[in-house]
């Protein structure tokens, strides 16, 4: 019974660690997009905010990932990670294009304004899949496999 009692505990230590981890990311993402809009109604460098805000992003999303792999059961990480390479390859095929496409459709931008969009662009990409894995940390270990 002791036993029982101890395991018990640490699931529930380890589902509320794993709820406090989505929330911190989320509210990380939250604070990324306060404190670029913040930098960019300064107007002053609004490239560099941009390229601030990806950097701290691609760095969230780094995190999320290292942190959702720990918490995998070893039978769920061949998966994600054949699943993580799908969406890296998919991600480098987008921003190779993303100059083209984002010229095509807004030719009269050019410099630092162009640059601006296309990052952007890449944020938002970056962003979707923050979300994705967020929604992702809930799942981990409900797979029923026993592993």
């Amino acid at each position: 019974m002791k036993y029982l009692k101890i395991v018990f505990a640490i699931v529930i230590l380890f589902s509320a660690l794993q709820a406090k981890s989505q929330s911190n990311y989320s509210s990380a993402l939250s604070g990324f997009e306060n404190e670029y809009q913040n930098c960019l109604d300064k107007g002053d460098n609004m490239l560099g905010c941009s390229q601030q805000y990806y950097q701290q992003l691609d760095g969230l999303l780094q995190s999320v990932l290292k942190d959702l792999k720990t918490s995998m059961k070893v039978s769920q990480r061949t998966t994600f990670r054949n699943e993580q390479t799908a969406w890296t390859q998919k991600k480098e095929a987008y921003f190779r294009q993303l100059p083209k496409s984002v010229k095509e459709d807004n030719e009269d931008l050019s410099g630092a304004d162009l640059q601006m969009v296309i990052l952007d662009k890449k944020s938002e990409f970056l962003i979707e899949r923050i979300n994705e894995l967020i929604g992702m940390g809930g799942d981990i270990g409900d797979s029923g496999d026993g592993n």
